[in-house]
């Protein structure tokens, strides 16, 4: 019977990836207006859940489309003994444009929108 002689090597693989020897330091991004202004809003919206506001599931639609039609388009807070209604449209043209953002082939349709909610 012939002898076989098997030899293991150990090999060392560091991996090196594509940045090469020095990494370049990452610029952080500037925040936009429209960033900004929805942070604070999150904010706002912690604080009076906080505080014991209630919390709303706000829906929208095309006026008259059908009753399953309604389309999930954010949360709000309303301190308490305040209506619903009158913090959606005292919000209404951010409320727009967020819609619009989510759903493009509502574009054009904003004068047409009607708002439903229910609470959390």
């Amino acid at each position: 019977v012939p002898s076989h002689k098997v030899v293991l090597h150990s090999t060392s693989l560091q991996a090196k990836g594509f940045a090469g020897e020095e990494e370049k330091p990452q610029k952080k991004k500037e925040k936009s207006d429209g960033a900004k202004v929805r942070e604070q809003k999150a904010e706002d919206y912690d604080r009076i859940a906080a505080a014991g506001g209630q919390e709303y599931s706000i829906f929208v639609r095309q006026f008259g489309d059908e009753e399953g039609s309604w389309l999930p388009c954010g949360s709000i807070a309303v301190p308490r003994g305040a209506q619903v209604a009158s913090v959606i449209f005292e919000n209404e043209a951010p409320l727009k444009e967020a819609i619009v953002r989510t759903y493009p082939k509502l574009k054009g349709f904003e004068q047409e929108f009607e708002y439903g909610s229910n609470l959390k």
